[in-house]
């Protein structure tokens, strides 16, 4: 492509306060700022587009990043109010929304966000790796419904207060929340505290389990 794509996905309405915390457009910004500061632009013009359930949100970018181009329908948007959520025209914008958000270069969103994580995963029918293309302000990905997403640390850590928990090598956690400044938030199931630890001390537990070998099955090898 001959220009870059980025995409962000700003979800407020109903989410806020019940399912996900609230992000300011500065937080969904910085992002933006540094992966336009990464590729050094090259004179291009700094493009967005724009998916929000929040149509003042087009109008605070504008105000706050005039350098931006930003691309998007405040008009959709007032179709995604909890009045109008399931009407046709809501439905069609939601899959837009989901269509371009898939196919950018770039996605900065919330992972706590449904639409945010569809798009990721559709993203990776488009690239052969897509791992490094978003950035969410809040959750890791996953699925609903899924089992627990477990740590496990790999460095011991003692609390120094502000809301931290201590940690053994070894110990088993359920992960909360990556907040991408250095710390995570995690249950630690042994103490069953549930706080802040840094984020390097900890790393994804992988689950092993016993795998039928079938010997009693014939493989013709050629």
């Amino acid at each position: 492509m001959d220009e870059e794509n980025l995409m962000v996905h700003i979800r407020r309405t109903d989410k806020i306060n019940r399912e996900a915390d609230f992000h300011s457009v500065e937080e969904y910004m910085q992002p933006v700022e540094e992966f336009y500061n990464t590729l050094e632009m090259r004179g291009k013009t700094k493009r967005i587009y724009l998916a929000t359930d929040d149509p003042e949100v087009f109008k605070e970018i504008k105000t706050k990043y005039p350098k931006y181009e930003v691309i998007g329908s405040p008009e959709m948007a007032k179709y995604t109010t909890l009045e109008s959520r399931y009407s046709d025209e809501s439905l069609n914008g939601i899959l837009l929304d989901i269509h371009f958000l898939s196919r950018s270069d770039y996605i900065v969103c919330t992972f706590s966000s449904q639409v945010g994580r569809l798009a990721y995963e559709i993203m990776q029918a488009y690239n052969v790796d897509a791992s490094e293309r978003y950035f969410s302000l809040d959750d890791v990905y996953y699925y609903g419904g899924q089992t627990h997403h477990y740590y496990e640390a790999v460095y011991p850590h003692k609390s120094s207060g502000d809301g931290e928990i201590d940690l053994n090598v070894d110990d088993v956690m359920n992960i909360n929340k990556h907040y991408f400044n250095g710390s995570s938030k995690v249950k630690n199931i042994r103490t069953g505290q549930e706080g802040l630890v840094p984020s390097f001390k900890i790393q994804e537990k992988t689950e092993s389990v016993s795998f039928p070998t079938y010997p009693e099955v014939f493989l013709a090898l050629d």
